[in-house]
């Protein structure tokens, strides 16, 4: 076993990253029982320095003792796994082989976190072709100087079992450890995510003039390339740490549906519904006992689209499970699926959901975009 150890400088890097293990392998194949571990990189950080380890299998027998270093790796911290499509591949493949060496495995007591996953709803926002790693270098303006990729390697590991050609060495050397610097620098990608978990502060809001409202934020964490989508349902615009967010609004008059409509009578002349224990005095006459349907009173104001709740793209919408209840919803329409929000509810200052409400109506233009992106590309 070759083992190669590198020390660099990061003087600046916040200290939360050094919670990271940063991990990749290199095997001989997807196969868990017929192949076998060929490399493993690791790095993380330390004061203000990045730490790297390569274990290369350079003899074709050394797979044991490169588990057993990554094991007593894994042992020194609370480490939260950091991988490409390690939870796929990597993470799996290892525990595969940990059993085959009749070793102790402690993968499944990390937390894990995978930019292939992670990244993957952005990849089809972005229109990329693929997710792989050195898609999302590319994005960032990352040069590699490794030009091979994991299936290609294999025939240079065998080769080199047989032939020791140094060149191959560093071939296969070089590829797994830009695959761990690579992950390095993808950190700035998870800024992305700010937008989309509410990591980020409201700092107004002004009439668009297009019967729509613009809404102005600041991200906790500047994003590495700025990016403007529209649709349907409204426009994003994001440029280092400002955010911009564009949403249809309408000012109309909306129902407002009970949901205890037991409790209530619907009064036909006034077109409204109330509560029994005011229509007890109201005539009989002119009152009926409220439906799921009729149970509604009216309100005139400028509204704002409530997000629907879905799982598309991979982004995830629960607005109204999650916040929902808390507000005041109005529809059109009893079976009408899409609510609205008054503005003046959402923006007061007894109002503590309104980053939530961002951050799916962000998600629902997410996926109104990709969307109406797909249906352009497929109508003829």
């Amino acid at each position: 076993m070759k083992t190669i150890r590198e020390s660099m400088d990061r003087s600046g890097i916040p200290s939360s990253r050094e919670q990271y293990l940063l991990f990749d392998i290199e095997t001989t194949g997807f196969h868990r029982q017929y192949t076998i571990l060929y490399m493993i990189s690791c790095g993380y950080y330390r004061k203000g320095r990045f730490h790297f380890i390569q274990w290369f299998n350079d003899d074709g027998e050394s797979e044991t003792e490169i588990l057993q270093e990554f094991s007593d790796l894994l042992e020194s911290a609370e480490w939260v796994l950091l991988t490409f499509n390690g939870e796929s591949f990597d993470i799996p493949y290892l525990k595969a082989r940990y059993e085959l060496a009749g070793l102790p495995c402690h993968l499944d007591s990390f937390e894990s976190v995978d930019y292939y996953r992670l990244l993957r709803p952005f990849q089809m926002l972005f229109g990329m072709d693929h997710g792989s790693q050195k898609y999302w270098e590319h994005f960032l303006g990352i040069d590699r100087e490794d030009r091979y990729n994991g299936g290609q390697l294999i025939d240079v590991y065998k080769r080199y079992l047989s032939e020791g050609a140094p060149e191959d060495e560093q071939a296969l050397i070089l590829h797994n450890r830009e695959d761990v610097l690579g992950m390095e620098l993808l950190f700035p990608l998870f800024s992305y995510l700010k937008l989309l978990d509410g990591s980020f502060a409201v700092t107004g809001a002004e009439a668009a003039g297009d019967d729509s409202i613009r809404v102005f934020a600041v991200l906790t964490q500047p994003i590495p390339r700025n990016f403007e989508v529209a649709a349907q349902a409204g426009r994003v615009k994001v440029a280092g740490s400002a955010l911009t967010v564009t949403i249809p609004c309408e000012e109309t008059r909306l129902r407002h549906f009970f949901q205890d409509y037991k409790n209530y009578y619907f009064l036909p002349k006034e077109d409204r519904a109330v509560h029994r224990s005011v229509g007890r005095f109201v005539d009989h006459h002119f009152r009926k006992a409220a439906k799921a349907s009729t149970c509604y009173v009216w309100k005139e104001g400028l509204f704002l689209p409530f997000p629907l709740s879905m799982k598309k793209y991979g982004f995830v919408i629960e607005a109204r499970e999650k916040y929902g209840l808390e507000m005041n919803c109005f529809r059109k329409k009893y079976k009408d699926e899409r609510e609205y929000v008054e503005l003046n509810e959402l923006f007061s200052e007894e109002a503590n959901y309104l980053t939530e409400y961002l951050s799916d109506t962000i998600k629902e233009i997410f996926i109104s975009f990709i969307q109406e992106s797909a249906d352009q590309v497929d109508t003829p």
